[in-house]
């Protein structure tokens, strides 16, 4: 869209914002904006979020895991309130097992077919990178202590480990809320720090996946010493994904991800034709597949951390 810019008092210039903007973020006169210059482009931004603190309702009922996203698809999206309505008063005990997956979020009314869900902490993009960081270490513990665990064979502690993915979904969301509630401190890399947290989740998701598979089989399972070097050399590879992010940049360092996912995909692949224990198989099924998915996670990264100009 354009605008004309309006000269007033002498030397100011003015531009007027555009209405569906002032009223998607619920801007009123005399509050103060954040305005940035980006080449030759400016940036104008509120630290408030979407103006989605209207109430929102739902009806809800099927499968629990559905209606655990719905609700996470409100709350990711932004909303403050939200009322569900149900047939089924089972429905809102489904409802209170998923809800500390949503930080801040709690029940303040509920009935026999109805419950009011709010926002009673506030989403502060301030803490953004902090909870984001978070979710990095969680990921990260995930990897290291599942692999201990899997050495010393002690399978029956899987169950405990697989916890931290829990605790990294929690992180996951939250990241994804304030994303789209008031978007990415560089705007031109939202896509990408959007994408990088979906990312980081599925990655979660997969050490999560083997850790569900070999606490089931416990005492059955034996993993051999070639599978669990490649999953302490894959676990390398994530601390390195991790070091791309957040170490000064240097684009050897990308390079050199490039070297060790082509080695580790080598590696693994000469493994699966001559693999002979089922177990091994499967759990090295999730290791290519995390070589895959931290490979691609390092895409977005490469994209945040370099200026374009």
């Amino acid at each position: 869209m354009k605008r004309k810019v309006i000269q007033m008092a002498g030397k100011t210039m003015v531009v007027s914002l555009p209405s569906s903007w002032v009223k998607k973020y619920g801007i009123k006169k005399g509050e103060e904006l954040e305005v940035e210059e980006e080449n030759n482009g400016i940036i104008i931004k509120t630290d408030k979020g979407l103006k989605k603190d209207g109430k929102i309702a739902l009806k809800v009922s099927g499968h629990s895991k559905l209606i655990r996203r719905h609700i996470g698809n409100l709350y990711k999206e932004g909303y403050d309130e939200v009322k569900l309505t149900f047939d089924n008063p089972q429905v809102l005990k489904e409802i209170e097992k998923y809800m500390d997956l949503f930080l801040g979020f709690q029940i303040v009314e509920h009935g026999k077919d109805f419950c009011v869900i709010k926002d009673v902490a506030k989403v502060s993009p301030e803490e953004f990178d902090n909870v984001f960081r978070r979710s990095f270490f969680l990921t990260l513990s995930l990897a290291n202590e599942s692999l201990e665990v899997i050495k010393k064979k002690e399978f029956n502690k899987l169950e405990e480990t697989a916890q931290l993915e829990h605790n990294q979904n929690k992180q996951y969301i939250f990241c994804l809320r304030v994303l789209n509630k008031y978007g990415y401190k560089v705007s031109k890399k939202m896509p990408f720090m959007y994408l990088l947290v979906e990312r980081l989740e599925e990655i979660c998701d997969e050490y999560r996946y083997i850790c569900d598979y070999l606490s089931q089989e416990s005492k059955k399972a034996e993993i051999s010493k070639e599978v669990l070097l490649l999953y302490e050399n894959v676990g390398g590879f994530l601390k390195l994904f991790y070091d791309c992010y957040y170490l000064p940049f240097e684009e050897i360092r990308i390079t050199k991800t490039i070297e060790i996912r082509n080695r580790l995909w080598e590696d693994s692949f000469k493994m699966l034709k001559k693999v002979k224990n089922h177990k091994d198989l499967i759990v090295l099924h999730h290791l290519i597949n995390l070589i895959d998915k931290i490979y691609e996670a390092i895409s977005p990264v490469f994209a945040i951390r370099t200026d374009f100009g």
